[in-house]
């Protein structure tokens, strides 16, 4: 039964501030159609760089899929550095170790979760959601929907993303 259930895409995008060390992160999460099925906005202070905030936006996609209770995930991040280092086996000592041993042990929660990067036009509605994140109270979730915005871009995308 688990190989009928669809994959769920959530990408991830995060907004990096190096004058006051903040980040801000988009995770909206949609069908392999399209169609918004949850969606969150973070932010931090005190991030020190922005490997560790692109670690960091990463980290809580998956814990943010994770509370959802979905099995079959496609996370998407338009940092080609960091999702390289969650899909290798080998761990560096960079300043987001630590942040992606915690990605790494997430992995074993889900019947299957694939890594991809995407580039920053694809991720598009994560960057939407990211820059939202600096005007709305911080961190706000949206269940079964999300910013009208965000929905327009997504659905106008859903196909570039192939299926699991």
């Amino acid at each position: 039964m688990d190989s009928m259930v669809s994959s769920f895409i959530c990408s991830v995008f995060f907004s990096y501030g190096a004058v006051v060390c903040y980040n801000d992160f988009g995770v909206p999460i949609r069908d392999v159609n399209g169609f918004v099925l949850a969606a969150c906005v973070h932010s931090h202070l005190n991030v020190p760089n922005p490997e560790v905030a692109e670690a960091l936006a990463c980290d809580q996609a998956v814990s943010f899929t994770k509370s959802l209770s979905f099995r079959r995930v496609i996370v998407e991040g338009d940092s080609s550095s960091i999702i390289k280092k969650v899909q290798t086996s080998t761990l560096d000592k960079s300043d987001s170790f630590a942040m992606i041993v915690n990605v790494k042990r997430r992995i074993s929660d889900f019947a299957n979760i694939t890594f991809h990067h995407v580039g920053r036009s694809l991720n598009e509605p994560a960057h939407v959601l990211a820059k939202l994140g600096r005007l709305l109270p911080l961190p706000k979730t949206w269940m079964g929907e999300a910013p009208i915005l965000i929905e327009a871009i997504l659905r106008d995308r859903w196909w570039i993303t192939s299926s699991v």
